[in-house]
């Protein structure tokens, strides 16, 4: 009976929201501001690893990021991990086949159409993004299985190099023995998805295993997917070090259905498509670590990670990569150097017409200090990449090469001013051409690739940042201020090459400045909030759409969330506000732009010692939505949805 009038109240609620949607989302961030400091709240301060490579406090870090620990992603009732990212600031997240998160993108730094591959996205530091342009396949690590999200909100060039030019995801799994548990979701358009996950010790060896299946109708029409996610982990002292093992496996069998003109979405939002593609992608990884702690709290670490992906939709893609990573920690009194060498050779195939692939290796090494100066933390940092290609047209053809020798660098700082932290940097990053943008290719099907374009380089950013922090005893507020240049940033240019002959190529320069704040204290008793607002101005600065607007950034995102605990349970209510932007790859500005946006989740949910038992309904009002658009077509995301989710502990 709880959970029907829990039920019942929501849906009167809603129905008020679907009134006053906007109204809500600003009263929302004006009463969350205006009673911050109404009583105390918690200071945490948990371990990352994203700021430096190797674990320091959260508040010691010179750059901002931002940590989704595991309380949170309880409470939030997510199914998978994007669900998640769309509550975090400075980045947005675009879904085209709904809450399960198939081709989602997010989007760290406002970076636009092709931000997939500009977000870097790491489980336990080892890269998710293939070598070619494919976008991130999210379902491959159970929800069950992370301990924490490491969201480092600046440009990674100096630590982590190529496509860190927005930002890193970091994923972090569990490692601490000790919990078992069974979790079940059943919701709207036939979702339903299980998982399982324990970690536990055996001797010196601690283990974990984590399995989840998730499946749905789906909201649009033909429109299933099936998700399958698989990983084990193991860890074992010796006397030379720690040693470890992943494994991670996943299958995606999705049904996509075309883009629709606005007139069919604007009379039935979830109808199909002619063009239907049925994609089926499956990866395995595997990764050999070792780590050896040194006096004083240094440390040596090194990783061996293999990958192998094949993905099947009009064409086959073969994906494979090796990769080595050797880093250490130095620490001298107060100061700390952290110093690496990269090494990736990864190869990217396909049938398109004819047996053609591109292998890719990486050599790297970088060096980043932190020292103290007087009551300031100082960081500087600097990185050399090189990047070799090297494109086969056919089998046992004589490969065409080019290469590209890139550095980074980084220069920051954290000061403490008056009860407040005080964070900034400059510093550059760059993303080399992926597989799919090197080469010339017919510009009809089969859109067969030709040879190595020459006109092709990597894109570079500068980027200037600052943030104030204040973590009081009854909130916490941060002002933050980024500025990002990109050069040469690729894109798609027709006859470049002769008659029916396209490629990627350097279309243009672009600027961002992004403007943030951000906040989350209590209310009153049982009542906290958490709320962000980030204004963004991203325009084109060279080239014939000079001063228009960058497609796909919105010049306004914004979130709120009220979170009410008593002994009985807990309800949550999430906002997230997506202003207007204009259509993937307008750059002309030319065409509508796609509309914005509100979307409210609420949920309520129970627990005791050993199980937790949450209703969600996602989009409440059910506003009809798309995120993603060309000029000739849109694709829906979702509608209103219902959750039930319940979980066991052993």
């Amino acid at each position: 009976m709880r959970f029907q009038s829990v039920a019942s109240g929501l849906g009167r609620l809603g129905r008020a929201i679907l009134k006053t949607r906007y109204s809500l989302l600003a009263a929302a961030i004006l009463a969350a501001f205006g009673g911050a400091h109404a009583q105390s709240v918690k200071t945490l301060d948990p371990v990352v690893v994203t700021a430096s490579k190797f674990e320091e406090p959260q508040g010691q870090a010179t750059a901002i990021v931002d940590v989704i620990d595991r309380q949170q992603i309880e409470a939030s009732g997510a199914a998978n991990i994007t669900e998640l990212l769309d509550q975090v600031s400075g980045g947005l997240l675009t879904r085209q086949y709904g809450r399960l998160g198939a081709d989602a993108g997010f989007d760290l730094g406002y970076l636009g159409g092709a931000s997939v591959q500009r977000t870097l996205v790491l489980v336990d530091g080892v890269r998710m993004n293939d070598i070619d342009g494919a976008t991130i396949r999210w379902g491959q690590v159970p929800l069950d299985a992370i301990e924490r999200i490491e969201v480092r909100k600046a440009g990674g060039g100096v630590l982590f190099g190529d496509r860190a030019l927005g930002g890193v995801v970091n994923i972090i799994t569990k490692r601490t023995p000790g919990s078992s548990a069974a979790t079940v979701t059943l919701g709207s358009f036939g979702t339903r998805v299980v998982g399982v996950q324990t970690s536990q010790k055996a001797g010196e060896t601690s283990f974990q295993i984590a399995a989840q299946q998730a499946k749905t109708d789906g909201y649009r029409e033909d429109a299933d997917q099936t998700i399958k996610s698989l990983q084990l982990g193991l860890s074992h002292p010796t006397p030379l070090g720690i040693l470890g093992l992943d494994l991670r496996s996943a299958y995606e069998n999705v049904n996509q259905p075309s883009a629709i003109s606005l007139a069919t979405f604007q009379a039935n939002p979830q109808s199909s498509s002619n063009g239907l593609t049925r994609s089926k992608r499956r990866g395995v990884n595997t990764d050999l670590s070792w780590a050896y702690p040194l006096a004083n709290g240094s440390e040596i670490k090194s990783r061996w990670s293999k990958e192998s992906s094949r993905s099947q939709a009009w064409n086959v893609y073969n994906n494979d990569r090796d990769t080595f990573e050797l880093s250490s920690l130095l620490k001298l009194g107060s100061s700390r150097v952290v110093a690496g060498l990269e090494y990736f050779d990864a190869e990217s195939a396909s049938n398109r017409s004819q047996r053609a692939s591109v292998t890719q290796t990486s050599t790297a090494g970088f060096v980043n200090l932190e020292a103290p100066a007087g009551s300031s933390l100082l960081n500087l940092g600097v990185r050399q990449q090189q990047m070799e290609n090297r494109f086969y047209n056919t089998t046992g053809a004589t490969a065409e090469q080019s290469s590209e020798n890139l550095n980074g660098w980084s220069l920051g700082g954290l000061t403490p001013i008056g009860g407040m932290d005080l964070r900034y940097s400059l510093q550059s990053s760059f993303a080399f051409p992926h597989a799919d943008q090197l080469f010339t290719y017919q510009a009809t099907s089969p859109y067969a690739p030709l040879d190595i374009y020459s006109g092709v380089k990597a894109m570079r950013s500068q980027e200037a940042q600052t943030s104030l922090d204040y973590k009081g005893t009854r909130a916490r507020l941060r002002a933050g201020l980024r500025y990002l240049k990109i050069s040469d940033e690729i894109g798609e240019l027709t006859d470049c090459a002769g008659a029916n002959v396209s490629c990627n190529t350097n279309l243009y320069d672009t600027t961002r400045v992004i403007l943030s704040l951000e906040g989350s204290g209590q209310i009153s008793k049982g009542w906290a909030w958490r709320a962000s607002v980030d204004r963004v101005q991203a325009k084109i600065d060279s080239g014939s759409n000079k001063d228009n607007l960058v497609p796909m950034v919105p010049n306004l995102v914004a979130r709120a969330a009220l979170t009410y605990q008593s002994t009985a349970g807990q309800f949550q209510m999430l906002a997230n506000h997506r202003g207007k932007m204009f259509k993937n790859s307008d750059n002309a500005n030319s065409s509508s732009k796609i509309p914005e946006r509100v979307v409210v989740d609420a949920g309520y949910g129970i627990a005791n010692k050993t199980q937790e038992l949450s209703f969600w309904i996602r989009n409440l009002a059910d506003h009809q939505y798309f995120d993603f658009a060309e000029t000739w077509g849109v694709a829906p995301a979702d509608g209103r949805s219902m959750e039930l989710r319940f979980k066991q502990s052993f």
